[in-house]
């Protein structure tokens, strides 16, 4: 998120910016249009074991609500 804005801002975005995207994009995904071509809300969708792709990492929700993030762990080599 930094890289997209640096270029056009004098300052980087605030950290909960991500939050933010992340939000918007959560919300495209529980969403969908019934046969009216209107947006209906699928609460199965929170649910969804694979989760969603977040700016900062892949997030999903449990049964009892509770948000869970992936964890990424990167190995740095010399060569």
């Amino acid at each position: 998120m930094q890289r997209g804005s640096g270029a056009t801002n004098k300052y980087d975005p605030h950290h909960m910016a991500s939050l933010a995207c992340d939000a918007v994009a959560l919300i495209l995904a529980v969403v969908e249009h019934d046969n009216n071509n209107l947006l209906v809300f699928n609460p199965k969708t929170l649910l969804n074991k694979t989760g969603f792709k977040g700016i900062n990492s892949v997030f999903r929700f449990a049964r009892d609500g509770a948000g869970d993030r992936l964890l990424s762990i990167f190995k740095i080599d010399s060569n």
